[in-house]
């Protein structure tokens, strides 16, 4: 599996410490965050593996930052790559974990509801007609991943507007449900100079972010993420800490360019649609938006059509129909579309 590498560069102010963590993923490192004051604080931090975890020690360590004093560890949203280290550094330290209440349970029994999430993938991969050597491949990753997590106790379950003393700022906890359901942006909105914010991957400057939808229990996440863009065009956030990759401001024209790339795809899906010459799978239209879509990237790339279906489906665009599955399973779907009626 391909490693993302971590490089130093500057922080964005003097308490504010960006540790970029090695993950075992094809994406920039993940990048966990150090307030440093009279609450040291973390904000994410990297996956459970031997080599994530020597990263974060490593680059902790250069900027004099000890693991065993950290107080509160600050979760934007429970992905391997974001809160893989979360028990581990309560176990250090003590630290205090806090999660949005959507994602607490969650986080406190990550293994034991595995079996029954992974089950989920596997019925919603096959609904959206992946071939049966792909299941295989994303059941094996999915296997190998779950181990970057670990249960860990949650001190406080997090709502919009609550209120968090992080090193010497206060953050204010936005819910900006898409990319998960309990996704959150901890904002320092009395910061007069940077207006700093740690978004997590709800807002990610060269990836567009993917809200998953792949279970039948994340059905609508991508029309509640495109809710939770508009909302934040309204907020005066300057200087954004994402989940990957550099500070960066400008969150308009962030926003902007991810409205447009998602209306371009829908229309090109639309587009497929017209094109075919009945229903057709979802998987088929993945395979359309990116022929060479491989093992690695088909189960992000399957998330962002079913969102679009969903969304296309409710405006009536398009209606889905769920016929018998057929026996050369290459082909077969339990969910398939066609073009509505003139």
């Amino acid at each position: 599996m391909p490693m993302a590498t971590a490089t130093e560069h500057d922080d964005p102010a003097p308490d504010v410490h960006r540790i970029p963590v090695d993950i075992p993923f094809p994406l920039p490192p993940a990048n966990a965050t150090y307030l440093k004051g009279a609450v040291p604080t973390l904000v994410d931090t990297g996956a459970k593996t031997d080599t994530s975890w020597e990263s974060f020690e490593r680059q902790a360590r250069r900027r004099g930052i000890e693991v065993a004093r950290i107080e509160q560890v600050l979760v934007t949203h429970v992905h391997l790559d974001h809160a893989g280290n979360a028990a581990r550094i309560h176990e250090a330290s003590g630290a205090e974990v806090m999660v949005h209440e959507a994602e607490a349970d969650i986080l406190e029994n990550w293994s034991s509801l595995t079996e029954g999430r992974n089950r989920s993938y596997e019925e919603g991969l096959r609904r959206a007609g992946l071939p049966e050597r792909l299941r295989l491949a994303l059941s094996q990753r999915g296997t190998d991943v779950d181990v970057m997590l670990d249960d860990c106790p949650v001190a406080r379950r997090l709502k919009d507007g609550d209120k968090i003393e992080a090193g010497d700022r206060t953050l204010t906890v936005l819910h900006t449900p898409g990319h998960t359901p309990g996704s959150v942006i901890y904002w320092d909105e009395e910061d007069q100079d940077l207006s700093l914010a740690m978004t997590g991957d709800t807002i990610l400057e060269r990836i567009t972010p993917n809200a998953l939808q792949v279970r039948r229990e994340e059905d609508g996440a991508l029309a509640t993420y495109l809710k939770t863009l508009e909302r934040l065009k309204s907020m005066p956030i300057g200087t954004m800490i994402p989940g990957h990759g550099l500070p960066v401001t400008g969150l308009d024209g962030i926003i902007e360019r991810a409205l447009r790339l998602y209306e371009e795809r829908r229309g090109r899906l639309v587009g497929f649609l017209k094109d075919a010459d009945g229903p057709v799978t979802v998987w088929r239209l993945v395979t359309r938006e990116w022929p060479d879509v491989d093992a690695g990237k088909a189960f992000l790339a399957t998330s962002e059509v079913l969102g679009h279906v969903g969304i296309l489906a409710k405006e009536g665009v398009i209606e889905i129909t769920e016929p018998e599955e057929r026996e050369d399973d290459e082909e077969a779907a339990l969910l398939r579309l066609a073009a509505p009626e003139a």
